[in-house]
């Protein structure tokens, strides 16, 4: 028995030993690896149905589940680069927009409470819509499955709903240097082949996206002939393959012709640079068109790719990562579609290392030409890639997803049970001589990604470098910017209506004269803003001091949080920090002081510093150097009753309705005690004004930066 007094003892006892020196261990070595288990790709039954449906099963009862996937052919390269997202919306409102006899709800709700799953997606090769059931539910699980592919309501609400999430996604993407890179590089490599244009659109061709167009969409690409069903796990294949006639036999559809694509341009060096003045560090894209998935070669450029770049432990790693300590990462990857392919080199890095980080990949990529894979290299790659193929095939979905893969890409229907053998068997003279014919590295394509100032200079030298300025860039324009909006030529009667419009509104306000008086206007306020997440209150003050002044506070519920712009700076100040704001932000702080109130654009446009002319709807175009926007009159009136303009938002232009109503008399002046906010056609925000004061004696001291 271990008494209290033996515990005390024992515990007095550690640290002498731990004094004493450790006996070292006897070095043990470790046992021999033993031979590679045997490789056998699960066998499978394949019938093409009546409807052009081609069907695999393989059976395997090691777990009582069945895995479906079904692949049609209506990816993102079926859309028009117009409706980018089109084929991603389609999908994702086959699951979530409900059927002719079944809720969205109701739909979740049978998923739920069987224990089974059910989704839908859109890839640039196909749209998938796939389900794992356990056995005792599968005819529930696939009846399911076929009534969202043949049945989709698409629900109006729902298309709003899951519009309103892609577009704060997106919002958050062309902000984010990692996601614009994304959006960037695909465009440079592929041109305006399909694989080049955004699968989950942007934010202004998910705007677009009507109800009828997805209506459209499936009825001309969810059809039968030329898709794909595997059915995996715990069911015969006589079970299956008559489950299918049950819910598919009847579904009907010829495969519709592939729309005529341009063939990616051949990839020549060139540098594009998408300037984010305020990012972090600086995202590097390195790539050239590559090969098809079913290119013949496939498998030994996926080993000497391993060599290079996709490995931890590659040349690529160890030279910017270990030794050079540029990047926590750099990688490369064979990128293959049914079509195209590239071969793919991504890092980041330190914005004063840019220029270096290129350089050294290129050199990297040169090096990697002059002194191929090795022996060594080459069978530590085999290793890998053999096993995590094989580790990959464990679960019944895991099978179908492969046997998907293989149809759609066009690879023979023995391909994945002699995958194993061909990696084994590559030899080194096959792997070099596939690296030799198609990676060109004097031909390599450059995408960077961060702030153009500090860098660019630097890459002279390695080709042309063209620069698109973030708030520019538009990944589905022909040349990757965003198309100009034509103004109309202002006429003297243009510009005569639009002056009278704006006079009757200054004098709905309080006249000429009382306008002009204003020196400072100070409002506190209740602000609701809206998102997907649902809505976030918060008390708001602010305090403007003309002609280019503002201070704004906002008492979120995770703290406060202050905004400033002296006429020059514009900061942000959270806790004790401050920060810059990115200088393509100042027009928005410019654009806040003269539309607070309607003061400041009504002023200016009485004064000749604004052009003004008459615009369609009533409506006035109001421009004053960098600023603009189109101004709305109350017809009763003759009140300023929205503003429209284009904001940075977080990263790509979008247009704002700024709706003002509930006017009252403070200082002489009518102002608006209500404003309500709306961005891309969904609603934005709210604001309730609790107090607005002119001419309070603002000090220009409440705009000084804080010391740090």
């Amino acid at each position: 028995m271990l008494t209290r007094n033996t515990l005390f003892s024992i515990l007095a006892m550690i640290p002498a030993l731990a004094a004493q020196p450790a006996a070292a261990p006897a070095k043990q070595k470790p046992p021999a690896p033993g031979p590679a288990p045997a490789f056998s790709f699960p066998k499978y039954e394949s019938r093409k149905l009546a409807n052009g449906l081609t069907v695999f099963v393989v059976e395997d009862r090691r777990q009582p589940i069945v895995s479906y996937r079904l692949a049609v052919n209506a990816g993102s390269t079926m859309e028009d680069p117009k409706k980018s997202g089109l084929a991603s919306m389609t999908a994702t409102l086959l699951r979530n927009g409900g059927t002719k006899s079944r809720t969205s709800p109701e739909i979740s709700k049978l998923v739920d409470q069987n224990g089974g799953s059910l989704d839908a997606a859109a890839v640039e090769d196909a749209a998938q819509v796939s389900g794992v059931w356990l056995k005792s539910h599968a005819d529930l699980g696939f009846e399911l499955l076929a009534d969202i592919v043949l049945n989709p309501a698409f629900d109006t609400q729902e298309l709003e709903r899951m519009r309103s999430q892609t577009l704060s996604g997106l919002q958050i993407a062309f902000s984010d240097p990692e996601s614009l890179i994304g959006f960037a590089a695909p465009r440079v490599i592929y041109g305006q082949n399909p694989y080049g244009y955004p699968g989950g659109g942007t934010p202004d061709t998910i705007r677009g996206l009507t109800r009828d167009d997805l209506v459209a969409f499936h009825k001309s690409f969810y059809v039968p002939a030329g898709a794909y069903l595997a059915i995996t796990g715990a069911m015969p294949a006589a079970e299956a393959f008559a489950l299918v006639e049950k819910h598919l036999g009847k579904w009907t559809g010829a495969a519709p012709a592939a729309p005529k694509a341009p063939a990616p341009p051949p990839t020549e060096r060139r540098i594009v640079v998408i300037n984010k003045p305020d990012a972090p560090q600086s995202r590097i894209f390195v790539g050239e068109l590559g090969v098809p998935r079913n290119n013949p070669d496939f498998i030994p450029l996926l080993l000497a790719d391993h060599a290079y770049g996709e490995d931890f432990t590659s040349r690529l790693n160890l030279k910017l990562r270990a030794n050079e300590g540029l990047t926590y990462g750099a990688s490369s990857s064979l990128q293959s579609f049914r079509t195209a392919g590239a071969f793919v080199t991504e890092t980041f890095t330190r914005t004063e290392k840019t220029a270096e980080a290129v350089k050294m990949i290129l050199d990297v990529q040169k090096d990697f030409a002059a002194n191929p894979t090795t022996a060594t290299e080459l069978s530590d790659g085999q290793k890998p890639i053999i096993g995590k193929f094989q580790l990959g095939l464990e679960t019944p979905e895991a099978v179908a997803s492969r046997l998907i893969s293989g149809a759609v890409n066009g690879l023979p229907p023995d391909y994945w049970q002699g995958y194993v053998d061909k990696l084994k068997s590559a030899t080194l003279d096959q792997v070099n001589a596939a690296a030799k014919k198609y990676r060109q590295p004097d031909r390599t394509a450059i995408v960077i990604v961060g702030n153009a100032s500090q860098f660019t200079k630097d890459l002279a030298g390695l080709g042309p470098i063209r620069t698109i300025n973030v708030e520019d860039f538009d990944p589905v324009a022909t040349d990757l910017v965003r198309p100009k909006e034509a103004t109309p030529a202002a006429t003297a009667e243009t510009k005569a209506k639009a002056m009278a419009m704006v006079e009757a509104a200054v004098k709905a306000m309080g006249g000429a004269e009382a306008l002009r008086a204003v020196k400072d206007l100070t409002s506190t306020s209740t602000v609701t803003l809206k998102s997907p997440q649902g809505e976030i209150k918060a008390e708001s003050t602010e305090e403007i001091l003309y002609p280019d002044k503002l201070r704004a506070t906002m008492k979120l519920p995770f703290g406060e949080m202050q905004q400033v712009f002296d006429g020059k700076g514009f900061w942000l100040k959270q806790g004790p920090m401050v920060r810059e704001m990115p200088p393509n932000l100042v027009p928005e702080a410019v654009r806040s002081i003269l539309a607070a109130g309607a003061i400041g654009v009504l002023r200016d446009a009485i004064d000749g510093k604004a052009e003004v002319q008459a615009a369609a709807n009533d409506g006035v175009l109001w421009k004053e150097g960098a600023s603009s926007m189109t101004l709305y009159f109350d017809p009763a009136t003759h009140l300023v009753s929205k503003m429209v303009y284009k904001s940075m938002g977080m990263g790509a232009p979008i247009e704002v309705e700024q709706t003002v109503t509930d006017y009252r008399a403070v200082g002489g002046l009518q102002l608006p005690f209500k404003e309500a906010l709306s961005q891309g056609g969904q609603p934005g925000g709210d604001r309730t004004f609790t107090d607005r004061k002119i001419n309070t004696g603002v000090p220009a001291t409440s705009f000084a930066k804080p010391q740090q």
